[in-house]
């Protein structure tokens, strides 16, 4: 109905703005209650991931067209991963689903927060990058993905267009934190919900949709060498 129409809507906008806020916030104004609203919560939360994919590539493409290419496939094929488990996983059947009211994607404190942590990931990732090399720099946008992906995402960007990162590492960096967000959820969500079900399903989605991203990006780079 046409809840269920505007859940998936703030499920899709949400996703562009800050997915990590936006699942933990469904999550916890839907706890589910019946099979029905488990597979709501379950399509809810794939939607905002592949907003969240989407999102990425598109500021990669945005500030750092030549990253492009080492990020585009692995993120597609979680993008292709995550929706065909929505679609297999999709339910026809109805219930209540409580009336949402979800903060906008773009305020003042969103802006002022994903500036703030920009600037703390593009700092600490450009030290990471003069003093450790490559994989301090991929490790530092693993763990930037956990607070915000978006923020990691244009930091790798912008650093590729200046030329203080490669833009091959630009791409793997943009997949990981795009990896690390997608799973930080999962501990967040159970305390919202207190869902073991629920939980254990996302659980297994969330790292099937990763696996295949990691399968795409290591078959890439051993197909490019």
């Amino acid at each position: 109905g046409g809840r269920s129409g505007g859940l998936y809507v703030a499920s899709v906008w949400g996703g562009f703005g800050n997915s990590t806020a936006t699942v933990t916030e469904l999550g916890g104004l839907l706890r589910p209650t019946d099979d029905v609203l488990l597979a709501r919560t379950v399509e809810v939360v794939l939607l905002t991931r592949i907003a969240m994919f989407v999102r990425n590539l598109v500021i990669l493409f945005l500030f750092a067209r030549v990253a492009i290419t080492s990020a585009l496939w692995p993120l597609v094929v979680m993008i292709a991963g995550a929706s065909a488990i929505l679609w297999r996983k999709r339910h026809h059947g109805t219930a209540q689903i409580p009336a949402l009211k979800l903060p906008l994607p773009v305020s003042l404190r969103r802006v002022f927060t994903f500036g703030l942590v920009f600037l703390v990931i593009q700092i600490v990732s450009a030290l990471a990058e003069r003093y450790t090399g490559h994989l301090g720099f991929l490790a530092v946008s693993f763990i930037g993905g956990l607070v915000s992906s978006a923020s990691t995402t244009a930091s790798a960007a912008l650093l590729a267009s200046r030329g203080q990162i490669t833009p091959h590492a630009a791409g793997i960096a943009v997949v990981l934190t795009s990896m690390s967000s997608a799973l930080v959820n999962l501990p967040l969500i159970y305390q919202q919900t207190k869902h073991k079900e629920l939980t254990r399903t996302l659980t297994v989605v969330s790292f099937a949709v990763v696996l295949l991203g990691l399968a795409a990006m290591v078959l890439i780079e051993r197909l490019g060498h």
